[in-house]
Parts: structure tokens; sequence; C-alpha cells
């Protein structure tokens, strides 16, 4: 075979995708790598061909890219796309619906702790909180101290459940709150009215009774809360919103989220209230689904785009 003749049958041969082995052969070569090496050249054809081939494997095929839409670094359809858009943004919902978010972090005061003393110590009188109790008797009382510097201010108020019995208690047999400031003097609270205060986050209303704000002084503070009947009250104190600082005096803490919803049922009269919570916790469980059935999705569109780039 000339020589000139070899160059362009090896050429064809290899544009044709006939095996190199094959070629050689047939030329009468003394092995694939003469063949490969002098004779098979690749043609303007070949890179022609070549580049949608390389375009596939790196990129997925043209035409399925230009009636799909890309996400998650795969081309799926567009209306699989909003469906997995749309279910993780329920996860997300769900997720944030039932993360706790508290204006003030919850403390309880314990049944036992009657004296400012007994009570809930909070170093820093700033940070917000929410002290929950409840009060068994006309005579009883509940505690806690407080810390503040000169330059603060004291912020405090307190509440009732929107809820029977207490909402339906008149002004005078509603709790009172007496405030002993660091120089020894102290200042007694009363009840000045009923205002409802719907809170967010706990999805729980309240009265509130009274508020209180004033320069603090240097030192720590003692506050009482005094019964004029049996029921649950809440004292709200500080401005700053930072939760799990610390405190002292405060029995089992890490269950004070728990705790607010049996405080807040506590009631044989409670019914309406029981059946209300039940919608929200109901509420709650159904973000929960959808957003687990989210991120199934999710790792599954994921789980199959592996499997059929594995199998081909």
């Amino acid at each position: 075979m000339p020589h000139s003749t070899s160059y362009s049958y090896a050429t064809a041969a290899k544009e044709a995708v006939v095996v190199m082995g094959v070629i050689s052969k047939k030329m009468g070569q003394a092995s694939v790598a003469v063949t490969k090496g002098i004779y098979a050249h690749i043609t303007s054809n070949v890179i022609e061909e070549a580049a949608p081939k390389i375009e596939s494997q790196l990129f997925g095929n043209r035409d399925l890219r230009e009636n799909k839409t890309g996400f998650l670094g795969f081309y799926v359809h567009q209306a699989t796309a909003v469906i997995v858009v749309f279910f993780t943004t329920i996860t997300l919902f769900g997720i944030l619906n039932i993360t706790p978010g508290y204006a003030h972090d919850p403390i309880f005061i314990e049944n036992t702790q009657l004296l400012p003393v007994e009570g809930p110590y909070l170093p820093n009188g700033n940070i917000s909180f929410a002290l929950y109790g409840k009060l068994e008797n006309e005579s009883d009382s509940r505690g806690f101290r407080s810390k503040l510097q000169a330059g603060d201010k004291l912020v405090l108020s307190l509440l009732i459940p929107n809820l029977v019995p207490e909402k339906l208690l008149p002004l005078e047999q509603l709790p009172t709150l007496t405030v002993e400031r660091p120089d020894k003097s102290s200042i007694e609270l009363i009840p000045e009215g009923k205002e409802v205060f719907d809170e967010p986050f706990t999805r729980t209303s309240y009265l509130r009774l009274l508020s209180m704000q004033e320069p603090a002084q240097a030192g720590i503070y003692h506050i009482t809360v005094n019964a004029n009947q049996q029921g649950r009250f809440t004292v709200s104190i500080g401005t700053m919103e930072q939760f799990g600082t610390p405190v002292d005096n405060v029995i089992n803490r890490s269950s004070n989220l728990n705790r607010i919803s049996y405080w807040y049922s506590d009631s044989l009269k409670q019914s309406l209230a029981n059946d209300r919570s039940l919608r929200f916790i109901f509420t709650d469980y159904l973000s929960v689904i959808f957003g687990i059935t989210g991120l199934i999705f999710v790792l599954a569109v994921i789980l199959v785009k592996i499997r059929i780039t594995k199998s081909s």
C-alpha cells in the first residue's frame, strides 16, 4: 500500500471507529503503536463529532437540558424543581415553627420558695426573664431576687393567665408585688387593671395587672408575689433578650419550656383552652410531617441521579 494511501486508509478507518488492532493488521504494520502514532490522524470531522459527546458527558444531554431546569447540580423537569423547592420551604417552615422562641427566658418559682432569699436569684436583672408560679391559698407568697447596677433600669410586670378562674377574679383578689430595693426601702404594687397580652411564641394569652419602671440602685432587689386568692401568676423582668444565662436556686431548668404548657392548662375548667392547645400541637406536627416529607423527596432526587450516573 503506497505511503500516502496508508495515511488516508488509517485515518478513514479510525474515523469509522474501526478497532485500531484491525487497522494495523490490514496495513501489515509491526505494531498498533506504529499505526496509531504515524498513520492514523485525528481530522476535523472527528473533533466535531467528539465535541457533543464530551459536552454530554460533562453537562448532560443537550436535548434534555433544553427541556429541563438546573437544580441542585442536576437537570430536572421544571415541575419537579418547583415541587422540591416547595417541600424544602415547608421543611424550613416546620423546623422554624417548632423551634422554641420566647421573648423572656422562662423560670419557675417552686411552691417551697416562699421568700426572696429562698427563690431564684438572677445575677443580671437586665436579662429578660419570665418567672412562673402558682399561689396555693390567699395567704401564700413566692419570692425571687435580682441584681442590678447603678445606671440600669428596673423593669417589672405582673401577669396572670387569661383563663378561668384567674381572669374572673376581681382586682382586690388578684396578687400584688412587693419590691424591696437595695437601700431597704420598699414599695407595694397593686393591680391597676387587666390588659390583654398575647404571647405569640408560646401561643398563650395573659392579663397584665401592673407594670413598674424606675432607675435602678446598685445591689440586689428582693421581690415578693403576695396572694389574695389561689391562682397562677407570671412576673416578667428585664428587657435584654439573652437565653441560657446563669441563674441560681432554679430546679431542673431544662424542663421549664415543657412545664409552661402544664402550668397554663392547670385548671379543671379549661377544656376549651386544652382544645386550643391541641389544635396548635396538631399544627406543629403537621408542619414536621411536611418538613420530613420534603427532606425525603430531595434526598430521593439526589439518590436517583447518582444511581443513573453510575449505571451510565
